[in-house]
């Protein structure tokens, strides 16, 4: 049997794994159905979309299903992990957060890859960014409960409202809440770095870790990053992740960093969190970045 045949059946029996427990869910009153979920980077799982209310959080199976084979979770484990998430959802009706008076403080972008997103970008308003796309969020806190809902053409159409403006909307929030955070990568490595081999090299995102990437479009921050870390010069850019990316001087090593970068992508990363194949230059005096 190929691998293809394998993955096939692998899939089939996963799927049936999570209407088994949607019917078991529903046993318990809890609306429980089996959906297709697309990730970032036309990444696709199974899952289920379980609760009663407005909100109604779509869970990956793959993981439970492969605690379950591996005798690491019981059924009623399981079903009762899966409780304890939708007692995290907020609670919040979604036709008053999607009221665009109600949403406009609410909204955020992140960095994406372009072309591994090309089918979900046709159905959500984005802005081309180098060869990545900034796309846009609603996002909801109810104390310590948290939830984001992607703004899709359709809202934008209900709200009446250009992309631009969008933007505009998402870049201030963002900007504002989302702070920028530079740090050198040599001073938190868990291991001592002989002193031929250290190399300016720091570590970007915001302050709370998450997309963060999305700090290369800050107005501004690069240039600043260039007058204090690198002595006016131009750096490249390393694409670590959609969570962050490293920025190192531009010196004769960098030509080796797309194969490393790639290399990265295929081998650390979960699929859906890579940015993009490749680095970029940062050129300081005409504070642009080229790749």
């Amino acid at each position: 049997m190929n691998k293809n045949a394998k993955d096939e059946i692998y899939v089939q029996l996963q799927r049936q794994f999570a209407q088994f427990i949607a019917d078991k869910l529903q046993e318990k009153d809890i609306g429980a159905e089996v959906v297709d979920i697309n990730k970032n980077n036309n990444t696709k799982y199974i899952g289920l979309r379980i609760g009663n209310g407005d909100v109604k959080p779509q869970i990956r199976i793959n993981d439970y299903f492969q605690s379950y084979i591996d005798d690491d979770m019981a059924i009623s484990e399981i079903l009762l992990d899966l409780e304890k998430i939708m007692d995290t959802v907020p609670d919040f009706k979604v036709l008053d957060t999607l009221d665009f008076n109600n949403a406009k403080d609410k909204i955020f972008f992140r960095l994406i890859n372009l072309e591994l997103n090309k089918n979900e970008l046709e159905n959500i308003p984005y802005k081309k960014f180098l060869d990545l796309a900034i796309i846009f969020y609603i996002y909801i806190k109810n104390g310590t409960n948290e939830h984001s809902i992607k703004i899709t053409n359709n809202i934008l159409e209900k709200w009446g409202i250009t992309v631009d403006e969008l933007y505009e909307i998402a870049y201030n929030n963002t900007t504002s809440i989302y702070l920028p955070e530079v740090a050198s990568l040599l001073n938190v490595l868990p291991i001592e770095v002989d002193e031929q081999y250290r190399f300016p090299l720091f570590y970007a995102s915001n302050q709370v870790h998450e997309y963060g990437s999305n700090i290369i479009c800050y107005k501004g921050l690069l240039k600043e990053i260039s007058n204090k870390f690198f002595d006016d010069k131009d750096f490249t850019i390393i694409p670590s992740s959609i969570h962050e990316v490293l920025l190192v001087e531009n010196e004769d090593y960098v030509e080796d960093l797309d194969s490393l970068i790639s290399e990265v992508n295929q081998t650390e990363l979960n699929e859906t969190e890579v940015l993009s194949p490749h680095a970029y230059i940062y050129l300081r005096n005409e504070d642009k970045i080229i790749y």
